[in-house]
């Protein structure tokens, strides 16, 4: 059993040393892409000290940034800008959320799970009043399309995942909140769920589908946003935005019937024989 143990421990550390943390996305070693195992070994431990030193001073952290093979100058930026706000847009802080939540699960370091606590509670105070997320938290309020509720790179499915995966409290979030929190994070999700739902467009009477972005207030109209992004459908934000819908345990009627209307809209406003590529 001792030499069956020895060598199972010598291929898990082949299989990181030869994929090389530094090889992958910071993204990809957020959610996964080095063995299980790893996430429990100290290089783990020294990327999460890192994670938690550069986390924003309201709890988040800012996109783009690969944390786990920062220059010395890229660091000392990051820690001058912990006064910043936080980000959302391409899967950041949720990003960092998952690492931290992994590293915790493996190791117990209650740090990781201190910050992952302080990174959800930026999550919470962000969410709007229409129960949606925009870009940035604290906002700008310049009237600009960064405070809107973004569809845009998946920031609500990815905060809704986030948050649905708090509250079914399993995996590497098995036990990192109490039953008070789960239970806010589902009330979170509810009013995100909902949001996505008040935002689907109307044409001529007849659900449609969404835009990359959307106002915040009743009736959550689709929004401009960068100059080339004009309130509009959106083929690829509706796309991923019925994924998620569908992926939804024990759908009501009501959600079952937007889904439907949308995926007909769609359907019937294709470009036909311009299609990119085919999806089922």
């Amino acid at each position: 059993m001792k030499r069956i143990l020895i060598i199972a421990l010598l291929i898990a550390c082949s299989q990181w040393m030869s994929a090389g943390v530094t090889d992958l996305t910071w993204n990809k070693v957020c959610t996964g892409g080095m063995p299980a195992e790893w996430y429990g070994f100290e290089e783990a431990l020294d990327i999460a000290d890192i994670v938690i030193a550069v986390q924003k001073n309201n709890g988040g952290w800012m996109k783009n940034d690969q944390l786990h093979k920062l220059s010395s100058s890229e660091y000392q930026r990051l820690l001058n800008e912990k006064g910043t706000h936080s980000c959302l847009d391409n899967v950041a802080t949720t990003q960092e959320m998952r690492y931290l939540a992994r590293v915790w699960k493996a190791t117990g370091n209650d740090n990781c799970r201190q910050a992952f606590l302080r990174g959800l509670q930026m999550i919470r105070n962000a969410q709007k009043g229409c129960g949606g997320w925009s870009q940035y938290w604290p906002l700008s309020n310049d009237n600009g399309y960064q405070d809107y509720v973004t569809f845009n790179d998946d920031l609500v499915v990815n905060v809704l995942k986030l948050l649905r995966d708090i509250y079914n409290n399993t995996g590497d979030f098995a036990n990192i909140t109490d039953a008070a929190t789960r239970e806010a994070c589902k009330a979170a999700f509810d009013r995100g769920l909902q949001c996505i739902l008040d935002c689907q467009i109307i044409i001529d009477g007849t659900y449609a589908a969404w835009c990359a972005q959307h106002d915040t207030v009743a009736p959550y109209l689709p929004t401009e946003g960068r100059p080339q992004e004009l309130p509009s459908v959106s083929g690829y934000e509706s796309a991923n935005l019925l994924s998620f819908l569908m992926s939804l345990d024990n759908p009501s009627d009501e959600l079952k019937t937007r889904i439907t209307a949308a995926v007909t809209w769609l359907d019937e406003h294709k470009i036909a024989d311009h299609a990119v590529e085919d999806y089922t």
